[in-house]
């Protein structure tokens, strides 16, 4: 259930709302692209920002299989509406919208590349065939913005979007927002525990959206362990091997931990005393123009260090050998965790690096404020 609005920020010198329809809170999507930029926005600027989700009043539509609601006193008291990037028709409740309340803009985020969407991704049939792309088409056609999170994917919108016959002359503009993380987020007092043991702590945070992503290095990663027994630990947070009902990683021997809760999420990141966090990604078009840094500010914070994928946009914030490591071939993640064996004290000095890369990122800095009100103000 959507919150009362009296439970939102009412201060005055409020000139302009803009409204979050937010499916998922505890979500990347959610807590970074929507609910830290409400949270900035309420407290430094004269938008005020409500995060909500979609009710009967308008259209009972649903969102992965969950209700949300909009009230329609929301939408009378909005400037400004953002929809996540969902594959159904948003025609119905935006010309609902509209008879409220005809000055509305609407802005709706696209996540990642429809046009490049892998079998092997969770929601491929849900946005990656012909049927839904017509659909987000005809979505983006009816929307005064969109907004994409991923520099690469608003470089290969562009001239894509621009080829549609539907689109065009539609006077829908295209955002860049960069994703920012708030260094409050960790406690100033909260101090890195350091793996007291031999084995070196080896940790993958993932999800069943990174299916291909491991099953990329499975083999590699396989021949390490075997190699490295005793030496090093796998320690894999989320997602446990299994897709379609088969354990892919049944092979690997590894320590196990299911997906943290957000509200202590580095806390206990930092209990697992990992050593070193290893991001793996397929170099595949959609992963290029789709996947987000986020996980390598975290680490970052956390003083990790960081093996990352040499794609967009990790390859654009990670200097190879200063503030991280970046790979390509399957091969290269396991070679630079041999390197990280045989040297750690290297990769300590890049964590320190990385933590001061973090920190460009910081959604308190009053660059990052403006930003976000161009792209919320609108």
């Amino acid at each position: 259930m959507a919150k009362d609005l009296s439970s939102f920020p009412q201060r005055k010198g409020f000139g302009y709302t803009t409204s979050f329809v937010i499916p998922e809170l505890g979500t990347t999507e959610g807590i970074y692209r929507s609910l830290l930029p409400c949270m900035i926005l309420n407290r430094d600027t004269n938008i005020r920002a409500l995060p909500l989700g979609i009710t009967s009043h308008l259209e009972s539509i649903s969102v992965n299989e969950k209700q949300y609601e909009i009230r329609e006193k929301a939408i009378q008291v909005s400037d400004h509406i953002v929809f996540p990037f969902v594959s159904y028709s948003l025609e119905p409740i935006i010309n609902r919208i509209k008879e409220i309340n005809p000055k509305l803009k609407i802005s709706y985020f696209i996540d990642f590349n429809y046009y490049f969407i892998p079998e092997s991704y969770p929601f491929s049939n849900e946005y990656g065939k012909a049927d839904k792309i017509a659909i987000i088409e005809r979505n983006i056609a009816m929307v005064d913005q969109i907004i994409v999170t991923n520099k690469a994917l608003y470089n290969f919108l562009g001239p894509e979007l621009s080829t549609k016959e539907h689109i065009k002359g539609r006077g829908t503009d295209m955002v860049y927002q960069p994703l920012y993380f708030d260094k409050n987020l960790i406690p100033e007092d909260m101090a890195r525990i350091v793996n007291p043991e031999k084995e070196k702590r080896f940790g993958f945070v993932l999800n069943n959206y990174h299916f291909s992503d491991i099953n990329f290095i499975k083999g590699v990663l396989q021949d390490f362990m075997k190699e490295y027994s005793g030496k090093a630990q796998i320690v894999i947070i989320g997602f446990n091997g299994y897709h379609k009902g088969k354990n892919y990683l049944a092979n690997i021997n590894f320590e196990h931990h299911k997906t943290i809760p957000y509200f202590n999420y580095f806390e206990t990141l930092n209990e697992l005393a990992i050593d070193c966090f290893v991001i793996p990604a397929k170099p595949i078009p959609f992963n290029n123009t789709s996947k987000n840094y986020i996980k390598y500010l975290e680490f970052a914070r956390l003083g990790v260090p960081v093996i990352a994928p040499n794609i967009t946009p990790y390859s654009e914030i990670i200097e190879h050998n200063g503030n991280g490591v970046l790979c390509d071939k399957k091969e290269t993640w396991t070679h630079q965790m041999k390197i990280f064996l045989e040297d750690p004290g290297k990769f300590e000095q890049q964590a320190n690096m990385a933590s001061a890369t973090s920190l460009d990122f910081d959604i308190n800095d009053k660059e990052s404020i403006e930003k976000l009100m161009r792209i919320y103000e609108i």
